[in-house]
């Protein structure tokens, strides 16, 4: 759908897809297809213009030669316009149960981001779009065990994950202090995963994760490298009564950044320092025919719910990527919020 961001810029993007999908034989299932992505844009700063496409094929099967054990395998080819080479993504991973309950993950997988046009052709005094410019990619490693039973659920995932030739910006050697785009180097990502549920009764549903990662440069060996966070905890539950009301509170804690650095010119720290939040949400549904037994005077079923984001009224800010090129950090999310919706069912 065409979106005008302001009146100085506009941008079309329309996805084509055609896929197909099935199972072969009892055991084997496939699905496959092709894309086609038309991407126009207008930066009327300069009169900076880019019409580019995306052509894209994929395929995956599942196999289960035994009922213990799936195996998956499949690709992807991507061929954007701004870079010369097909980029090939392949996928690949099994699943075994050693019981009916306990079993283990071993997954593999590449993906890519391809450079946007603005960042190839853009030509404005502020910054200038790089040709040369690459797609990023990364490669995940990941191994889960994991336990599924009636009442509780759990997994432990280990994952590493290698980016390569980042695509972030700098200044512009030819022209200073414009800035341009450019491939950065490697980053290496290790983190663990510890998630579960629990299912006490039929009332009562609880669950939560924590995790936690590190970044590091493989060639200088410097950790926190990167501007995200090393934890991340997540808990919640929900409760439903008898007379048709549920309750449900959740809350989602991150650390501050990694690393924060300051805008480089003079007096631009427009907005306040990244740091810890903690964003707490909660849903109230009632079911009102049951809440007031109405069910004897024919009324049609009304439900009323209240939601609630962001409840402790947290500044959310983010760092931004460029290192704060022109700002320190830009914010994340808006405060206290609270809504209120009122469903009638004919």
């Amino acid at each position: 759908q065409p979106t005008s961001i302001s009146d100085e810029n506009n941008f079309h993007d329309v996805l084509y897809e055609i896929s197909v999908g099935g199972s072969l034989f009892d055991s084997l299932n496939i699905i496959s297809g092709v894309t086609y992505d038309d991407r126009q844009g207008t930066l009327k700063v300069g009169s900076s213009r880019f019409d580019e496409s995306l052509e894209g094929f994929y395929f995956q099967a599942d196999y289960t030669p035994v009922d213990w054990l799936k195996l998956i395998g499949g690709v992807q080819l991507n061929k954007p316009e701004v870079i010369e080479v097909a980029q090939i993504s392949p996928r690949a991973g099994a699943i075994v149960h050693f019981t009916p309950q306990i079993g283990a993950k071993l997954l593999y997988g590449e993906a890519f981001r391809s450079p946007e046009g603005s960042a190839v052709r853009l030509n404005i005094p502020a910054a200038v779009g790089n040709p040369s410019l690459k797609s990023e990619t990364i490669v995940t490693k990941e191994l889960q065990l994991f336990y599924s039973g009636e009442k509780y659920a759990s997994a432990l995932t280990l994952y590493r994950s290698d980016v390569d030739g980042t695509i972030t910006t700098g200044t512009n050697p030819n022209a200073p202090p414009a800035l341009t785009y450019f491939n950065g180097g490697n980053t290496e990502y290790k983190g663990i995963e510890l998630e579960g549920k629990a299912y006490p009764n039929d009332r009562l549903e609880m669950q939560g994760s924590l995790t936690y990662q590190m970044g590091r440069d493989p060639i200088t060996n410097v950790t926190d490298i990167s501007i995200s966070p090393h934890l991340m905890f997540k808990l919640g539950a929900s409760y439903e009564w008898d007379n048709g009301i549920t309750l449900g509170v959740f809350n989602q804690h991150v650390s501050d950044m990694v690393r924060y650095n300051p805008a480089r010119l003079p007096n631009r720290e427009l907005h306040p320092k990244p740091k810890s939040t903690n964003m707490l949400t909660a849903n109230l549904s009632v079911n009102l025919n049951e809440a007031f037994d109405l069910k004897g005077i024919n009324m049609p079923e009304t439900t009323f719910s209240l939601y609630g984001d962001n409840l402790l009224d947290e500044d959310i800010y983010y760092a931004t990527i460029s290192g704060g090129a022109f700002a320190n950090t830009f914010p994340g999310y808006s405060g206290r919020a609270v809504y209120g919706r009122l469903s009638v069912k004919f």
